[in-house]
């Protein structure tokens, strides 16, 4: 089933009687397991709830931020860029950039949801001072990033609805980070309450992240729980990985997807010389994952034939 012919359907369900989305797309589909499709739908309409929430409760939201903001604060040194996975609509990403003492170069945010992005974007424009985060449209599991092209890459409560591909994504998230790997996501492991673990089964949240990044020989310098957690019915952990014998300078610039080669932008779209492949910006939101990858192996040349008419 093409699971975005239902769109309207969906939005008329979770309008009306405000269904869990993902848990829909499961049962319509008879699948066990969130797809990418399913976060990817459930999360676009989403799309304003989060910064609205944040609003109603900042310094609720303020606290959740300061253990992270301490420890980004602590090994941030001699780092120059950090990378937002799952960064959603910024609502936690901006904030957390207002705490740090430390200040960063290049700050990028990913997710895969265009109307999060845009939301992301236009909530910098408005809250923060401290110039604007680098938004784009990017799939985890395929980042648009070359190899330790950012000193810090973090996630928070990103990687959760993912359950059963943790090595894959940390293995994309390690493959980014220059220097540490920061992950505040579901604590399963850490959890003895089996009713928190079994809510955490049935919403297909990510639960073996520790024995997986074990498995993968990472090198996990902190493994706790996290010190102020959102939800009392879904405790965060904190997992630091830190990447040893690396010091690339790591520049926070997006690259090909498929490719990793250099990102330029140019007439309305980011291009890569070297794959020739383009992604289009819509709304001034860049979409860079590798379903919206375009052949275009005449960019370059006839968008400066058609600038000459």
């Amino acid at each position: 089933m093409d699971k975005f012919s239902l769109l309207n359907r969906i939005k008329q369900l979770y309008t009306e009687k405000n269904i869990n989305i993902i848990k829909f797309l499961k049962q319509e589909c008879n699948e066990s397991s969130n797809d990418i499709a399913d976060i990817l739908i459930s999360y676009d309409f989403q799309a304003g709830t989060y910064i609205k929430s944040f609003f109603e409760n900042e310094q609720f939201y303020l606290n959740n931020l300061k253990p992270l903001a301490k420890i980004i604060d602590e090994i941030g040194d001699n780092c120059k860029s950090l990378l937002d996975c799952g960064t959603g609509e910024g609502s936690a990403l901006l904030p957390l950039l207002k705490m740090l003492k430390h200040r960063f170069e290049h700050v990028g945010g990913v997710d895969i949801s265009w109307s999060r992005i845009k939301n992301a974007r236009l909530f910098s424009k408005s809250y923060s001072k401290e110039g604007m985060v680098d938004f784009v449209v990017g799939d985890m599991f395929c980042l648009p990033c070359a190899d330790n092209s950012f000193d810090i890459v973090y996630t928070n409560h990103a990687i959760e609805p993912n359950g059963g591909k943790e090595k894959q994504i940390l293995r994309e998230l390690y493959r980014v980070a220059n220097k540490y790997l920061i992950l505040v996501e579901p604590a399963y492991e850490l959890v003895d309450d089996p009713k928190i673990r079994r809510r955490m089964e049935e919403h297909g949240y990510v639960k073996n992240l520790y024995s997986s990044a074990k498995e993968l020989g990472l090198d996990i310098i902190t493994w706790r729980l996290y010190d102020n957690s959102i939800s009392e019915s879904n405790p965060s952990g904190l997992m630091i990985i830190k990447k040893n014998d690396n010091s690339n300078i790591a520049t926070g610039e997006w690259s090909c997807p498929l490719t990793k080669t250099k990102l330029t932008k140019y007439s309305g779209a980011y291009y890569s010389k070297e794959s020739l492949l383009a992604y289009p910006i819509i709304g001034d939101v860049p979409l860079l994952t590798r379903d919206n990858a375009v052949v275009a192996t005449k960019f370059i040349e006839l968008c400066e034939d058609e600038s000459k008419v």
